[in-house]
């Protein structure tokens, strides 16, 4: 894929971001309690090693630079939604863990 291309894919990335409960410390949590989840699609270049060249990425993000992450498939936006919103509230690191998610 050119340049072009890819920066045209990135402008039109999907995101999809809300916050829920947890009662871990992700080095700082956002108020009440909360961890941010973000699912987004990425578009990078193939010699950045933390971004696969395409994926929908499901991350939980504390109010820091605490995160764990899950990386998908480029066609697979609708499977990481509807996983990141069935996340059980209070969110932990622990079935994060269980559940395949690396820290980031």
């Amino acid at each position: 894929m050119n340049d072009e291309r890819l920066n045209e894919k990135a402008r039109n990335a999907r995101q999809a971001v809300w916050f829920i409960k947890t009662t871990d410390d992700w080095g700082g949590n956002y108020p009440g309690d909360t961890v941010r989840v973000i699912v987004h699609e990425l578009f990078g270049p193939p010699h950045r090693e933390w971004v696969k060249y395409h994926c929908v990425r499901i991350a939980v993000w504390g109010n820091d630079d605490g995160a764990m992450h899950k990386d998908l498939p480029e066609h697979a936006w609708d499977e990481a939604l509807a996983e990141a919103k069935a996340f059980p509230e209070p969110i932990t690191k622990k079935w994060l863990a269980e559940h395949g998610y690396q820290v980031f």
